[in-house]
């Protein structure tokens, strides 16, 4: 298991020749950093809800153009997809084999916050990677001991501490933070080494993936 971050909340998992692409959101591509042109075969495109900094539109219809592959989400998502011209497929608390990997859509409901808040759906990826969208809900438990959590650890609507324990009450073995690319560099590169201490407190391994395309290798 690959697991590549590019910027903000966006990851590609990998194993095998199966390829999912998870939020290519504005965050991702906006400097210039990230290309939509930078994907190549792909399996699938996930998206958890419909915020922007999870979904460019644009960059989306470009991967899309270049790969072959399957959209899968929300009824939400799939709404807002489908006045673009974008087909999805709607995911909601059911399994979905995507070539010899399984994905289970799970209702995360997302944070509160001071606007209307979008339909949210996590994602888990052969029982071992969880993507929680924008939720750290409980109802996430049932899965822990999951193997990696991207885990988002800015947010406008949760502190450290509920983070610290969301990450927590799941148990994964590593945490690979995501929902930062908002933030300045010093901002957070000073998140990462808190997160680190923290949890090397708890047995859990912090690990930051700092530049597009830095990944992770797991057997």
């Amino acid at each position: 298991m690959k697991i590549s971050k590019y910027i903000h909340s966006c990851i590609l998992w990998e194993e095998g020749e199966i390829k999912i692409l998870f939020d290519p959101g504005l965050f991702s591509f906006m400097e210039g950093k990230v290309r939509p042109e930078d994907f190549s075969g792909l399996s699938a495109v996930i998206i958890t809800h419909t915020h922007k900094d999870h979904v460019d539109i644009a960059a989306l219809q470009t991967i899309l153009e270049r790969n072959n592959a399957a959209v899968l989400c929300n009824a939400d998502v799939a709404h807002v997809l489908g006045v673009e011209g974008i087909s999805a497929e709607i995911l909601e608390d059911e399994v979905r084999s995507v070539g010899t990997v399984s994905v289970r859509a799970i209702f995360a409901e997302h944070e509160n916050l001071i606007v209307e808040k979008p339909h949210n759906t996590a994602f888990l990826v052969n029982s071992s990677f969880l993507h929680p969208g924008d939720s750290l809900s409980s109802a996430l438990y049932a899965h822990s001991g999951v193997k990696v959590l991207a885990l988002p650890i800015t947010a406008p609507w949760a502190d450290q501490t509920r983070i610290a324990a969301f990450a927590e009450a799941m148990k994964p073995q590593i945490v690979v933070p995501i929902h930062d690319g908002y933030v300045k560099d010093f901002f957070r590169d000073g998140q990462y080494e808190n997160y680190k201490n923290y949890f090397s407190e708890h047995e859990i391994i912090f690990q930051p993936l700092k530049e597009p395309g830095e990944f992770v290798e797991l057997r």
